[in-house]
């Protein structure tokens, strides 16, 4: 089968998780034999990666570093290579031109429109507006695409909500993982004193809700730490709240990393706090989960069966920590119920369900082509 994927982030430099889960995507698709194109933004530094890989590659050309400028240069320079691919299936990780005589897949990385929802509640005005006007498009994919992918399940049912006719027409399917690059040690954890946040620094991540968390925690437990590791526009911001809150010793701040050094951190720490306001996905979560770490998350992400708190709510934040703190025996029921959870998502399995998907959705298309034409 002859297959365009469509994606906005990619190799081998990577904004952000789509980029990472799109790549895994492609070289497991490549390994069950699809003979597979990307289409992605052109790099500097992109031809030596492209001649390393077992799929083909078709760079565009884009500009700008906002994402605005990035993502219109991208729908303009991608349109002619989408219109004169002569294949079976475009799959779709963004929106992008969309051709009606073709099978295609939108796979939802970014749901715009909670993301939306998290930067009005926290005050982005500017952002939300961008995030709903976006969301738009995202809506225009569902309704038009034959097949739509969510990762989690609370996700496909929002967006099955736009599609109410066509029940069936948006499966979940969580992002893949190698579950044996990531090794067990939740035998080693006995109690709470290191804590970790590794993510954008952004409002709508909620790292500023961790902080203030931990200042109200100082006084009934001194020996706590937070290791708050990634960049983002509220670094500075962060780092003044700490200051402010006078906890430079208990709070340390290192910059993004790579898959290596999430795991150096993780296995490092003793809880993973992940405060998000939105979060179509969350791979921190399954890392996390099969290091063994525990985790404490919002209700807005990947639920694996960590203990969460609503989002935005300081002192559930602050009540979930002090019970993890004051309960040791709850750290290794907490870890080994996240890791029989995540182990669901071992990246042979996701990829026959996505192959499988891809399969049905093309075989389904043809099908109704040649009923048409018959008619």
């Amino acid at each position: 089968m002859k297959v365009m994927m469509v994606v906005h982030d990619f190799p081998p430099r990577i904004i952000g998780g789509e980029g990472v889960v799109a790549e895994k995507i492609a070289c497991t698709l490549t390994k069950l034999g699809i003979d597979l194109t990307v289409i992605c933004p052109d790099q500097p530094d992109s031809q030596s990666y492209d001649q390393r890989m077992s799929f083909k590659t078709q760079r565009i050309r884009t500009f700008g570093r906002n994402f605005v400028l990035r993502t219109a240069s991208f729908w303009a320079g991608s349109r002619h290579r989408i219109r004169s691919f002569d294949g079976d299936l475009i799959y779709y990780w963004r929106p992008a031109a969309l051709r009606k005589d073709i099978a295609s897949v939108f796979h939802v990385h970014t749901w715009r429109s909670g993301l939306a929802r998290a930067c009005a509640e926290n005050d982005l005005k500017a952002h939300s507006a961008v995030n709903r006007i976006y969301a738009t498009f995202d809506t225009i994919m569902v309704k038009n695409c034959a097949r739509v992918i969510a990762p989690r399940k609370e996700l496909a049912r929002e967006i099955a909500r736009i599609v109410p006719e066509k029940p069936g027409k948006v499966v979940t399917i969580g992002n893949p993982i190698q579950i044996n690059q990531w090794p067990d040690r939740a035998a080693e954890i006995r109690s709470v004193k290191k804590l970790l946040f590794i993510g954008r620094l952004d409002k709508a991540k909620g790292v500023l809700d961790l902080i203030h968390a931990m200042g109200r925690l100082r006084k009934s437990h001194p020996l706590l730490s937070l290791c708050i590791i990634g960049d983002g526009p509220e670094k500075a911001r962060a780092v003044r709240l700490v200051e402010d809150l006078k906890m430079e010793n208990s709070i340390t701040f290192s910059p993004s990393t790579d898959s290596n050094g999430v795991l150096q951190a993780l296995t490092a720490h003793d809880l993973l706090v992940v405060p998000t306001h939105f979060e179509t996905f969350g791979m921190i979560l399954l890392e996390a989960a099969l290091v063994g770490i525990p985790i404490i998350s919002t209700r807005d992400c990947l639920q694996l069966g960590q203990h969460t708190f609503p989002r935005g709510d300081i002192p559930s934040l602050v009540l979930t920590l002090t019970r993890y703190i004051s309960n040791p025996g709850l750290l290794a029921e907490s870890a080994g119920c996240c890791r029989l959870t995540a182990e669901k998502f071992d990246d042979s399995q996701v990829s026959k369900e996505l192959l499988s998907e891809i399969e049905k959705t093309q075989k389904v298309y043809s099908q109704k082509k040649l009923t048409a034409e018959q008619t």
